[in-house]
């Protein structure tokens, strides 16, 4: 059965966060915007929590997401929510780009290449003690939700900007209610965030948050060709991993994927604004700077830090029964 596993880096909190999950949930946007999510929410419940009023993301992409705007405007989102004043998005292209952020889970144990695990949560607890350096923490509740359908309708239709890998979302200057999305070729470009020649300010991808929540998404059971033979290596196994997998094949679901409960809190977008942050701790407020450099070179310290730096990437492990 195959366990993809979603990770994120965040620099200025310097954590990392590992996310197993089944083939039982969507793969596509609504997936990946819902941890990113998750873990802003989780990071701005803590009260002492460092914020910054500029935030540079990257994550790992590919043609098929350049093309799809949701990326995109869930950035838009963040700060019609007040939650920055600055976010740049960079879409990182293959090669060079990846070391840093690749590096960082390389260094696992050699015991993580030698260990034999029968069950998910044997799997996410070897995640979580194979890294030498820092241990990520290891999340398995999942709280999806449908972005693609509460955004969707009050996106603009976007063409030709798969070229470019890199974004910067503001508030209008003309506008302060109005942000406006302006792009250059790549991270690493020396040019200046830029518009059109018909929109010189940048183009406003999402005109305001739309009025509720998204709807959660509910995953689906495993399908039968992924557990199908499961059976045949029930001699192998001990007598409690097999009643782990009597129990999936027969419910067709992992005992761990319980939907978990949201918070009551969970989307109320203006209770985590900067502005409403930065008011209760005058003392550690910085200006916005102007991020024109690769973000891997930016020193980033909590005490000094102008910008927050997070980067998402997926990779993929495979449970394999010979």
């Amino acid at each position: 059965m195959p366990v993809t596993v979603f990770g994120l880096i965040n620099y200025a909190l310097n954590y990392r966060a590992l996310y197993p999950y089944a083939p039982i949930w969507p793969n596509n946007p609504n997936f990946t915007i819902s941890l990113m999510y998750h873990h802003f929410y989780t990071m701005f419940n803590k009260p002492d929590c460092p914020r910054a009023p500029e935030l540079n993301e990257t994550s790992d992409g590919s043609p098929k997401e350049y093309k799809n705007i949701l990326y995109l405007a869930f950035a838009c989102f963040k700060i019609l929510a007040g939650w920055f004043d600055t976010v740049n998005h960079y879409f990182l292209g293959p090669g060079h780009s990846h070391d840093a952020q690749d590096q960082v889970w390389k260094v696992l144990k050699s015991s993580f290449y030698s260990s034999r695990v029968m069950t998910f949560p044997a799997f996410t607890s070897l995640c979580q003690r194979s890294f030498s350096t820092q241990r990520p923490q290891v999340i398995t509740d999942m709280l999806i939700f449908d972005w693609e359908n509460w955004l969707g309708p009050w996106l603009v239709h976007l063409h030709n900007h798969s070229r470019w890998r890199a974004f910067q979302f503001t508030r209008s200057s003309t506008n302060p209610h109005s942000v406006v999305m302006k792009w250059k070729e790549s991270e690493s470009s020396s040019d200046q965030f830029h518009g059109s020649d018909e929109f010189p300010e940048g183009i406003e991808l999402l005109f305001e948050i739309p009025f509720g929540r998204p709807q959660r998404i509910v995953h689906t059971d495993i399908d039968q060709t992924d557990i199908e033979n499961i059976a045949s290596c029930y001699p192998d196994m001990q007598p409690v991993e097999r009643l782990y997998w009597e129990e999936v094949v027969n419910d067709a679901q992992l005992p761990e994927t319980a939907l978990a409960s949201v918070p009551a809190d969970y989307f109320d977008f203006q209770k985590f604004s900067y502005t409403a942050w930065h008011d209760d701790h005058p003392e550690t407020y910085h200006a916005p700077i102007s991020v024109q450099q690769n973000p891997r070179s930016i020193d980033v310290d909590e005490t000094i830090s102008k910008f927050l730096s997070v980067f998402v990437f997926i990779f993929n492990f495979e449970f394999i029964f010979n």
